[in-house]
């Protein structure tokens, strides 16, 4: 196994350790001299971190990371992800969603942590007081589960201000299609990102996969979480839900981003849907299955995958009609490399009154940093985060 391979499977099975609260076998990732220093400069040592947790005053629900960067040099590492810890210090609850820059030194086959870095990724507010690590994140993270027809649907919350939902893609999670973008958009709005049936968190019930039911779900959702109208944005598949949102539940929608989104067999090319009829799960993007792997260790990534690729080989097209139906200021995006030819965006553009369309250069999803698209090194500039507010901020 590659150095590199090794350091991603160490991460997640001490991310497993931290969730279990075992601090035996967390205390066997790190090496004896081992250190974290916190977001405000405080440093904690391995005893007085493993004594936290043996105590029960620090315990996690959750550790899971949206991007890893890693370099090795020889027998030493350096590993830097980004992610949510979330759980409880002394009682109080709290969730963070931070960069961890970690040390790693190689002695004989094995890996040890020396050091842990952390920063916020993001603006806001939110403080675990004096736990052992000093941790803080400056921003308002909460996460949920909504019981809405016959599913536990997972959110996520950032910021404040007006609501804006983002939807992923097929075979994606919250953080794969939006991860590098949510940090952008939650400094002046409050987001809600979902995690659609049999997706990620998600749990999946004894139905196919429609984007009409997701729409539906979408809806219930809101409605539980007291939501009365919000923008939506939504990425491939998730922009194919959003469309149907705005057809199905009209009243729902301020304004609405449609981002590679798909209206019609004829909007991607053949070669697509044949690659749909004969897709399995051995040729579905590692980078998806390891994402779909860390924050549902238990879930059925086979089911998933079949149902989404099902639901695209009965794919049928929404008619004019209905399209022309859609009455919300509507924003469509689509790169001039995407899956869907610009004839379809400028067909859509055309369909729905008032549409602002933007051909941006780039691939599925790049101009938003979708997982697949980018490499490891990236900045927000790369991304089309000033558009969209310019959209949604116009009155």
């Amino acid at each position: 196994m590659k150095p590199e391979a090794e350091l991603l499977l160490f991460g997640q099975q001490w991310d497993r350790a931290m969730e279990a609260n075992d601090a035996a076998i967390i205390g066997e990732f790190m090496s004896d001299d081992w250190v974290i220093v916190g977001t405000e400069g405080g440093i904690t040592s391995k005893a007085d971190f493993l004594e936290a947790i043996s105590s029960g005053d620090l315990t996690h629900n959750r550790m899971d990371s949206d991007e890893t960067r890693i370099k090795v040099y020889d027998n030493t590492a350096v590993v830097t992800s980004r992610g949510t810890s979330a759980g409880e210090y002394k009682g109080q609850p709290f969730h963070l969603y931070e960069w961890s820059t970690s040390m790693f030194i190689k002695q004989g086959e094995k890996w040890s942590c020396v050091l842990t870095m952390l920063t916020p990724a993001i603006n806001g507010s939110a403080d675990i007081g004096d736990a052992p690590t000093n941790i803080q994140s400056n921003t308002k993270f909460k996460s949920g589960y909504s019981n809405v027809n016959g599913l536990k649907m997972y959110y996520e919350i950032y910021g404040q201000g007006k609501p804006l939902v983002l939807l992923h893609g097929g075979g994606s999670t919250i953080q794969t299609t939006f991860g590098r973008v949510i940090p952008q958009l939650a400094r002046n709005r409050q987001i809600i990102g979902v995690e659609l049936q049999a997706h990620g968190r998600t749990n999946d019930r004894d139905t196919p996969l429609s984007f009409e039911q997701d729409a539906d779900d979408v809806a219930a959702l809101l409605n539980d979480l007291k939501i009365p109208k919000a923008d939506f944005m939504g990425f491939s598949n998730g922009g194919t839900t959003a469309l149907q949102i705005a057809i199905r539940h009209p009243q729902l929608v301020d304004k609405l981003v449609l981002a590679s989104a798909l209206t019609r067999r004829g909007g991607a090319p053949s070669q697509f849907w044949d690659f749909m009829k004969q897709a399995s799960l051995d040729n579905m993007p590692q980078q998806l299955k390891d994402a779909y792997g860390e924050v549902a260790p238990t879930g059925n990534l086979q089911v998933m995958h079949d149902k989404c690729a099902q639901r695209m080989v009965e794919f049928n097209d929404i008619s004019d009609e209905l399209i022309r139906s859609v009455k919300a200021p509507t924003l469509i995006v689509i790169g001039d490399a995407d899956v869907m030819s610009p004839e379809h965006a400028v067909e859509m553009h055309r369909l729905i009154p008032g549409s602002q369309l933007a051909i941006i250069p780039g691939g599925h999803g790049k101009y938003i940093g979708e997982i697949m698209t980018i490499g490891s090194s990236w900045k927000e500039s790369d991304f089309i985060v000033p558009m969209i507010e310019e959209f949604l901020d116009k009155t």
